[in-house]
């Protein structure tokens, strides 16, 4: 795996996605529920919410820089280069319906640490992510007739070729987080299993413990 830039830093081990179904109703609620996962220990997240308006994204990343900050956590958003740099977040997360990658960083701050969502076939040949999303690696409702799972020896695989530090993304749950550790992943990437729960600060303490060590 390559290193990144000394400027730009790397998710956490454990990198929650945001719910990405949040209406304006639902922020309250689900931001009283990040605090208490943040109390739990979890660090980093990934602000992935295309409902939202952009005035509505960035008043909603702004709350979550400060939380993050308190804890010496880390932010990122998707897709939204200007939402990034205007909320002081630590990343930008791109996906294949993205602006390409090397376009949108020459007009970024190098500071802004940048991610790259990648499935089987994918190549990362023309860009330079400082970290890439590999998966699903496990069956997984949202890719569901879309995208087969990779399983943890093409997991395995990819980690041991790619130059870019992986995230494994997909059905990861505290059951089998420890596996796809193995793998020798950078860490893994969460949505379902955190907001799928009633109680997703309680998850992230299972996480915490499947995982065996920080997750920060």
């Amino acid at each position: 795996m390559k290193s990144p830039s000394p400027t730009r830093g790397l998710p956490p081990k454990l990198y929650a996605l945001s719910p990405g179904d949040l209406g304006t109703e639902d922020l309250q609620g689900w931001l009283n529920s990040f605090r208490l996962c943040l109390g739990a220990g979890l660090r980093g997240v990934l602000l992935r919410e295309p409902k939202l308006t952009d005035r509505v994204r960035l008043s909603l990343a702004v709350q979550m820089r400060a939380d993050l900050n308190e804890k010496g956590g880390y932010l990122a958003l998707h897709d939204t280069p200007h939402l990034a740099v205007a909320a002081g977040a630590d990343a930008v997360h791109f996906g294949f319906r993205s602006l390409p990658l090397e376009q949108a960083r020459h007009w970024s701050p190098d500071s802004i640490a940048m991610g790259l969502s990648t499935h089987e076939g994918d190549s990362l040949d023309g860009s330079s992510p400082d970290y890439a999303f590999f998966g699903p690696v496990f069956e997984t409702p949202s890719k569901a007739g879309l995208k087969d799972p990779v399983g943890l020896n093409e997991l395995q695989e990819r980690c041991e070729l790619s130059r870019t530090p992986i995230w494994g993304l997909g059905g990861i749950d505290p059951s089998n987080a420890a596996a796809v550790l193995g793998c020798g992943v950078g860490g893994i990437a969460v949505r379902g299993a955190l907001w799928g729960s009633p109680k997703p600060w309680l998850v992230v303490k299972e996480f915490a413990d499947a995982m065996g060590g920080p997750i920060g």
